[in-house]
């Protein structure tokens, strides 16, 4: 059947934490298409196996995300890969790590140390490693935690680890705050992107005219779909030009307005907008 049949060829869900995952069943009621159990740190802090073991009575868990310095802890991550498979679960979005004494092209010796053996684990487990493009507050010559949040970044991180396993989490919030043109990127790099986050950005024009980009003064700020600058009737669009099919998650907590006692308010007004972008509610043609 094609996978256009009913918008399954890309479904819209939530990314839920892990320490939520007993919210699961109450997101999927809210007519949320599946989930992405999330955790921003080690994981040690969390009981991995039980809450996605949860979630999955309950739910369509399309993917995880773990989120912490790899370089720090590579026989975490793979713990992790060896034993995410048995779940079905063949999506994992991550940080690579970083060394934040040295330079994005300084951290390639040590990226390869660490993402090479991963990297053949994620293909002999059928795992696709999304990395995110959160810079989380580094930039080119002092990076934190994350070494792929631009485009020259991915060019020479696959070149590093020529790995099929290795691809992109990628959201458009980030790609605004860079001021980079997102539709370019989807052009480019479609092949490579294992995983979407929804979430978008709005930009302040007046705002980066008057303050530049060094001042602490943001002229971008992040937004739920529907509140930001990105046009995501046009994304499906493309999307489907392109062949792509997966999962796109709307990622929350960062949203300036629609947060706390507005938070799932904002979760269903960014769910029934992408639907509506999506294309609406499916109607199947009439049968010859």
């Amino acid at each position: 059947m094609n996978r256009r049949y009913a918008h399954q060829d890309i479904q819209i869900g939530l990314c839920l934490p892990f320490a939520h995952s007993e919210w699961s069943r109450w997101v999927t009621n809210l007519g949320f298409e599946s989930i992405s159990l999330t955790h921003g740190g080690p994981l040690d802090e969390i009981e991995w196996e039980d809450e996605i073991r949860f979630a999955q009575e309950v739910a369509t868990v399309n993917s995880v995300g773990v989120y912490w310095n790899t370089f720090e802890s590579p026989s975490e991550m793979e713990r992790f890969l060896k034993g995410l498979a048995k779940f079905g679960i063949n999506t994992l979005g991550c940080f690579t790590g970083a060394d934040p004494s040295k330079s994005v092209e300084e951290n390639l010796p040590q990226f390869r140390k660490v993402w090479g053996p991963l990297a053949t684990i994620a293909e002999g487990e059928g795992i696709s490693v999304a990395f995110e493009n959160c810079p989380m507050g580094g930039d080119w010559a002092r990076p934190t935690s994350n070494l792929a949040f631009c485009p020259r970044a991915w060019e020479i991180l696959f070149d590093a680890v020529p790995s099929k396993s290795l691809g992109l989490e990628w959201e458009p919030a980030h790609q605004l705050c860079a001021f980079a043109d997102i539709w370019r990127q989807l052009d480019k790099w479609h092949e490579r992107i294992w995983h979407i986050h929804a979430k978008d950005a709005l930009v302040l024009p007046d705002r980066l005219a008057e303050h530049g980009i060094y001042s602490g003064v943001y002229a971008v700020e992040h937004r739920l779909p529907g509140f930001g600058s990105t046009n995501w009737t046009h994304l499906f669009g493309r999307l489907r030009q392109l062949g792509w099919e997966g999962s796109m998650d709307i990622e929350s907590y960062h949203d300036i307005t629609m947060n706390r006692e507005l938070e799932a308010t904002g979760w269903v007004a960014a769910l029934k907008y992408l639907r509506q972008c999506r294309g609406g509610e499916y109607v199947a043609m009439p049968q010859d």
